[in-house]
């Protein structure tokens, strides 16, 4: 079983879409990371140098310190701070082991053009963090100072994460809904040209080629294919009408030498002697003209159907009291077949009377033609509502599949080794067909375990 198109766009879309937008997670936090660094960096440089007048007493640079900074992100780190002041180390019992650290032991620097601040990072192993962030006053070893444990800034950053991760399960489902209903609106404007061809495909038919078109043809890269299809189309509607053509015109150009043949065949067989050999031979001759004469007026009939110029002469027909004296005829004629109806009265139909008995008469001649010895014919109709439905059952020889395959294919006449034993052309369905399309009706061939075959016709009362 082949895959759907469909599925597999939706699920490629929808992974794509999932991956581009964890990627884009990924780099955004990297750099809003990168970014809140920096910008704590620069608060804590800014700070230093608003509120160095204060280090020599620790909350008084944090109250400084966080005044300067209102809504900084530093400032919810700002208990965390380290503060250096060299000058005053003298005066502080217990001097910060970091600040200790950095006197002692060289630290990474990044210092910018001389005379400025300078920001410091990466002061390690000899302080208690792997990592810190400071900023000093000058470029002297024993500038004022103030140092921050980077994993502090990570815990801010953790916290931000958390946060927006909380905030996005509950906002994940709202998420969800509108990628689906972008991916499903991105496969229709995808699927929007073939969804048009297949339309367009589902409905052609020999009788509207000319009137094949793709609706949605907006997109340049299908273009080439609309064009092909279309000029396919164009091509096939032309070759159909050639062949209809043809068709109507052999049909009706051979129909008058037909014709004059019959009639001087049936002159010759009024001349020879009868019973006569060659007699004989002029009757048969006149009997294969008449079938010929048979063919070429139901090529006719079918060339008109297929060229939609199959008029109709409406009138209301009492299609009850035709179908009754039709079964009531086959009881006296067909002595070796058992005749059963059940006919509802008075279904009065507004259609054209004479290829409705045509219809008829091929449905009943195949029943007879096709049936077995003391077998059996069953004439069915009914009405619904607007619908009426007429069915002819009869008993059968076995019904291979391929016969309910093409029963109403043109010239098919089932079993090759029957077609010399049973009289027809091969036309009498199709002509059915034709005749109830005519009609807006419909033709059903039905066959059964118990070798019984059905045909059903079933049409409106009015059309």
């Amino acid at each position: 079983m082949k895959s759907s198109l469909r599925y597999h766009l939706f699920i490629y879309l929808f992974l794509s879409t999932v991956i581009v937008v964890a990627a884009n997670r990924a780099v955004a936090t990297y750099l809003i990371s990168l970014e809140i660094h920096s910008q704590i960096e620069n608060e804590m440089q800014g700070g230093l140098a608003a509120c160095a007048d204060q280090l020599s007493d620790r909350q008084d640079f944090l109250a400084c310190y966080r005044a300067a900074h209102p809504k900084s992100l530093s400032r919810a780190v700002s208990d965390f701070f380290v503060i250096c002041n060299p000058s005053s180390a003298h005066a502080v019992p217990q001097y910060p082991y970091p600040c200790l650290a950095l006197g002692a032991s060289p630290v990474r620097w990044v210092d910018e053009i001389e005379g400025q601040t300078a920001l410091a990072r990466w002061a390690y192993p000899f302080l208690p963090h792997a990592t810190w962030t400071g900023a000093r006053l000058g470029l002297g070893v024993n500038s004022p100072q103030i140092l921050l444990p980077s994993s502090e800034i990570e815990a801010v950053l953790a916290q931000i994460w958390h946060l927006r991760d909380t905030k996005l399960i509950y906002a994940l489902p709202v998420i969800i809904g509108l990628l689906v209903l972008v991916i499903l609106a991105a496969m229709r404007m995808i699927m929007a040209p073939v969804v048009s061809l297949e339309t367009s495909l589902l409905i052609l038919g020999p009788d509207n080629f000319e009137q094949a078109k793709i609706v949605n043809t907006k997109y340049r890269e299908f273009e080439k294919i609309t064009h092909i299809y279309q000029d396919l189309c164009t091509r096939l509607d032309q070759s159909f009408r050639r062949a209809r053509s043809f068709t109507a015109d052999a049909s009706h150009e051979i129909k008058t030498p037909l014709t004059i043949l019959r009639g001087t065949a049936e002159r010759l067989i009024a001349d020879l002697p009868a019973g006569t050999p060659i007699q004989v031979l002029a009757r048969g001759m006149a009997d294969e003209v008449e079938r010929l004469i048979k063919i070429s007026e139901q090529l006719l009939l079918l060339s008109r159907a297929d060229s939609n110029v199959l008029t109709l002469e409406r009138q209301n027909f009492d299609l009850s009291g035709f179908v009754d004296q039709l079964a009531d005829d086959a009881v006296v004629f067909e002595k070796n077949i058992s005749i059963e109806k059940s006919i509802e009265t008075e279904v009065v139909w507004r259609c054209d009377p004479v290829l409705v008995k045509q219809l008829i008469h091929n449905l009943y001649t195949n029943a007879v033609k096709y049936n077995v010895p003391r077998g059996r014919i069953r004439f069915e109709l009914k009405r619904a509502q607007n619908w009426l439905e007429f069915s002819i059952v009869n008993t059968s020889a076995p019904v291979s599949s391929e016969l309910v395959t093409h029963a109403f294919d043109r010239f098919y006449r089932g079993d090759a080794s029957h077609n010399r034993l049973v009289d027809g052309l091969g036309l009498g369905l199709s002509i059915c067909l034709e005749i109830a399309r005519a009609h807006q009706g419909t033709l059903t061939f039905e066959t059964d375990a118990q070798n019984t075959v059905r045909v059903v016709l079933r049409a409106p009362m009015a059309f």
